[in-house]
C-alpha cells in the first residue's frame, strides 16, 4: 500500500490526487463506481424480469379463474332450475314424465390436457379441424397461443353456422 504525504500540500493538490483515483494501492474510484453501477443494473434487470414473470403469471391465473367463474355461473343456473323443478314436484305440479331433459347450457367446458390444441379440440367435438381458429376467436385467445394444462375453454355443442367450413 502506497502512502501519500500530505505535509506541505494544499487542499487543491490533495483533491486532484484523489480525483485522479490514486489511493489505497492504486485503486481507481472510477472502477469502484463502475462496479457499483454494474451491480445496480443487474439488480434492476432482476426486478424487471421478476415483474414481467409475475404479470404473465397473474394474467394466466386470471384467465383460468374467469373460465371457472363462467362454468360456476352455468352450474348455478342449472342448480336453480333443478331446485325449482323439485319444489314444483313436491307441490304436486309435476311436469310430464316423458318431457325430455334439456341442458340449459349451449356450451361444453373443456379442461385442457397435455397435447391439446384448438385443432385437436375441434377434431374431438366436431370431427374436423376446420373450426380451430373459430374456437380460438370464440374464447378470445389468439390461435398461436399455447394452451395451458388445466385451462378451461368453452366449446359450443354445435359449431356456429357463421363459422366457415
Amino acid at each position: 500500500m502506497r502512502k501519500i504525504s500530505v505535509e506541505g500540500k494544499t487542499v487543491k493538490e490533495l483533491e486532484k490526487y484523489l480525483i485522479a483515483g490514486k489511493i489505497n494501492g492504486n485503486k481507481d474510484f472510477k472502477d469502484l463506481f463502475s462496479q457499483w453501477r454494474f451491480w445496480l443494473l443487474v439488480l434492476l434487470l432482476g426486478v424487471i424480469i421478476y415483474l414481467v414473470y409475475a404479470h404473465w403469471n397473474f394474467r394466466q391465473e386470471s384467465k383460468i379463474l374467469y373460465s371457472e367463474l363462467s362454468q360456476l355461473k352455468v352450474e348455478n343456473t342449472t342448480l336453480k332450475e333443478r331446485i325449482a323443478a323439485a319444489e314444483m314436484a313436491r307441490a304436486g305440479e309435476q311436469a310430464s314424465p316423458q318431457a325430455p331433459q334439456t341442458d340449459p347450457s349451449p356450451y361444453i367446458y373443456h379442461t385442457i390436457q397435455k397435447g391439446d390444441s384448438f385443432a385437436v379440440i375441434s377434431n374431438r367435438y366436431y370431427r374436423t379441424e376446420v373450426f380451430a381458429s373459430d374456437l380460438a376467436k370464440f374464447n378470445g385467445i389468439p390461435k398461436q397461443t399455447r394452451l395451458q394444462v388445466g385451462q378451461i375453454i368453452r366449446v359450443p355443442k354445435e359449431p356456429d353456422p357463421a363459422w366457415k367450413k
